[in-house]
């Protein structure tokens, strides 16, 4: 009998869905077309707020087009496949004008792994309108993570200047908005905000809004651009273990309300946000008008290696309330740590009714446990701003400051007569400071000793320079090696030259030794080289002032990251040019370096 084996096959079908590229033209596109290539490009912005979109698509607007209206992101990509959003193409930024038709012009709602870049955002109505943003991203259902917004030119949203109208609920008024505002577990995780150009923006630049429940998780904010906005340039706002970094803010017009506070980079709600490597400039507020400030419902924050000069209200602000605020609750600030900045000529205020008032740093309320270290504090010739009135450094206006420490500072002026005036406080502890025109310290039972000061000229490069690198200790500095030591001082000074954990630092924010690690010039010495522009599109020259044997140049970011390096084995006086339109905006080292000399320059790429 013959056997009848059946052999069954099974055939499994496996559909593989391919990452798509869609395209979208505003002048040659058709929405009937099937937008998969450039010759068959969709046209509108409806069309894509029409479509749903796989991880790994990628939807491209074509350089130098315009378009008005709204666009809407509201899918999902994948850590492994983000969702892109971006141009094609040669030229200018894809522009979305909103036209104030709707309060964004942008929105990315719960939109986790999307990516936004390369694109020109406006939204000016007819009038102004509180709460008007340029882009909206928003977090309502649970964690959004991979985010990510970034080389975005955001201007001209004319929101409503005035927080204090009915913007109180819906915004003043934004550049780049995030929000998780009335959700109980929505947040933002791992988002990044980078190389944005935001300008003529009205009120702030950048922020978000208030939760008290929940809190987006490593918000990184970096190396952005922000001008001519009058109120808040980042507040980093409702955040957990963020940080700002790299930003550059300046130019603030002086439009806001008399009665509106605003700063320049700033946390609030957040905690242990860190805020580093930034250059605040030019605010002109009426109240506050701070380069920098730690505020209310903050824990951890760290504010260090920043540049703030020329700022109307000063270098910084510390509040805290710990028994009332204006919601009822109590609304403390702990556990800020304030070191390694530089600031030159803040202050100056001469308009308003806060006019002639503006110390370098202001304490306002309950803040507790606040370390103020190894920051350098130069105040030029401001007795005309100062119309009579004594110029301080630190002052406390209201309430009682907790557990205060404030050592190894330089606190120079070219003014006698300046403050330290702690006011009502307890056990405030000043030492190991350095004084130049800054003979008084004070509070309302008597003065504060600092056991350990030293009055006396600090001996900078260059008093009165307009440079950070003015501010470097001469080798003779009577700062050298003499503050005291600091437990987790963060390893590294302004300039990058490393704080021991175990011998005694400098004081101020400078702790090199002057011997190897910076070009040693005499004031009379002049300049290897200048820098031009400094601030810049595309590219920047060196002009290398007399020929030089076996030099470098190096590039390289703020954290001592080499980008790009050149060496000679003879550099020609005259000009040397790098091309800069593949780095990212933010602010750059540049430096010149021949044998055991180096001098060292910043620029801004925009």
């Amino acid at each position: 009998m013959k056997k009848i084996i059946s052999i069954v096959l099974f055939v499994w079908c496996i559909t593989i869905v391919h990452a798509e590229t869609y395209y979208v033209n505003a002048t040659s596109g058709n929405d009937t077309n099937i937008g998969t290539t450039t010759n068959q490009a969709w046209a509108s912005l409806n069309k894509v707020n029409g479509q749903s979109f796989s991880p790994g698509d990628s939807i491209l607007f074509k350089a130098g087009e315009i378009w008005n209206g709204q666009l809407l992101i509201d899918d999902k990509g994948t850590e492994s496949e983000p969702i892109v959003y971006s141009k094609y193409g040669e030229g200018n930024k894809p522009q979305i004008n909103g036209n104030g038709e709707d309060i964004y012009t942008v929105k990315l709602a719960d939109a986790s792994y999307t990516e936004f870049s390369e694109f020109e955002i406006t939204n000016t109505g007819e009038t102004s309108l509180a709460g008007r943003i340029g882009v909206y991203i928003t977090a309502m259902n649970g964690d959004i993570p991979g985010v990510v917004v970034k080389n975005l030119e955001v201007h001209d949203v004319n929101g409503e200047v005035d927080k204090d109208l009915q913007s109180k609920e819906t915004g003043a008024g934004w550049g780049i908005y995030w929000s998780n505002k009335g959700s109980s577990n929505g947040r933002l995780v791992d988002a990044l905000i980078q190389g944005c150009h935001i300008y003529k923006c009205e009120r702030n630049g950048m922020g978000g809004a208030i939760n008290r429940n929940i809190r987006h998780l490593r918000l990184r904010v970096r190396q952005n651009l922000i001008e001519q906005v009058p109120g808040d340039a980042i507040i980093m706002n409702t955040c957990e273990n963020s940080i700002a970094e790299y930003n550059v803010a300046r130019d603030f017009p002086r439009t806001l309300p008399e009665s509106n506070a605003a700063a320049g980079i700033w946390p609030f709600n957040s905690n242990n946000t860190i805020i580093q490597f930034n250059e605040v400039s030019g605010h002109q507020a009426y109240l506050d008008g701070q380069g920098f400030d730690s505020d209310f419902w903050c824990t951890g924050t760290t504010i260090q290696y920043n540049y703030s000069h020329d700022n109307g209200g000063g270098f910084l602000l510390i509040c805290g309330n710990k028994n009332r605020s204006p919601d009822g609750e109590s609304s403390p600030n702990t556990g800020t740590i304030v070191r390694y900045n530089i600031s030159i000529n803040d202050g100056g205020r001469t308009w308003g009714k806060h006019a002639h008032d503006f110390p370098l740093i202001y304490f306002h309320g309950n803040p507790e446990g606040t370390m103020i270290y190894n920051n350098t504090f130069y105040f030029g010739n401001k007795q005309e701003e100062l119309a009579g009135t004594e110029p301080h450094f630190i002052k406390e206006i209201w309430g009682e400051p907790w557990s205060t420490s404030i050592y190894n500072n330089i606190f120079a002026s070219l003014i006698p007569g300046g403050k330290i005036d702690m006011r009502k406080n307890k056990n405030t502890l000043i030492d190991n400071n350095l004084y130049f025109n800054v003979p008084i310290i004070e509070d309302l039972d008597g003065p504060i000793i600092d056991a350990n000061k030293i009055n006396a000229d600090p001996q900078f490069l260059s008093i009165n320079g307009h440079k950070t690198e003015d501010y470097k200790l001469s080798i003779d500095s009577p700062a050298i090696g003499m503050g005291r030591l600091i437990p987790d001082n963060g390893g590294r000074d302004f300039f990058g030259n490393p704080v021991s954990a175990t011998e005694a630092p400098n004081i101020g924010a400078d702790n090199g030794k002057m011997t190897t690690d910076v070009f040693l010039r005499n004031k009379e010495e002049k300049e290897m080289f200048m820098v031009n522009p400094n601030i810049t599109d595309s590219n920047i020259c060196l002009n290398v002032s007399e020929s030089i044997k076996n030099a470098s140049i190096i590039l390289s970011s703020l954290t001592g990251q080499i980008i790009e390096e050149r060496n000679y084995s003879f550099l020609n006086e005259g000009r040397t040019v790098f091309d800069l339109s593949n780095y990212c905006s933010g602010m750059y080292i540049v430096s010149l370096e021949v044998g055991k000399k180096r001098q060292v320059k910043r620029f801004i790429k925009r």
